[in-house]
């Protein structure tokens, strides 16, 4: 499932839900790499537990932002991704 959203309670809450399951790896994509102080301070700002593992992968085609992978899970925060939805809704609403 892909989603794209600005409503980070929204993300916070799947988070949260996805730290229930046996799988604990979350990757983060972002346009330029993380250093393990922004990786560490994401993990504090969400709340996950020390045992869950926060990849970054570097993705310079999403221009900027951030784009959350877990599980089934795609949270699409990027710059890429809204210029996507932008560009569906202008062409759906000719």
């Amino acid at each position: 499932m892909v989603k794209s959203s600005n409503n980070f309670a929204e993300i916070l809450e799947k988070l949260l839900r996805y730290n229930k399951n046996s799988e604990k790896t979350i990757m983060i994509i972002t346009a330029v790499k993380l250093e393990n102080a922004d990786l560490s301070l994401i993990k504090k700002i969400f709340s996950l537990p020390e045992n869950c593992k926060v990849v970054n992968k570097v993705d310079s085609n999403i221009l900027g932002g951030l784009i959350f992978k877990f599980g089934s899970q795609i949270i699409d925060l990027s710059i890429k991704g809204q210029l996507k939805n932008f560009k569906k809704q202008f062409n759906f609403s000719i």
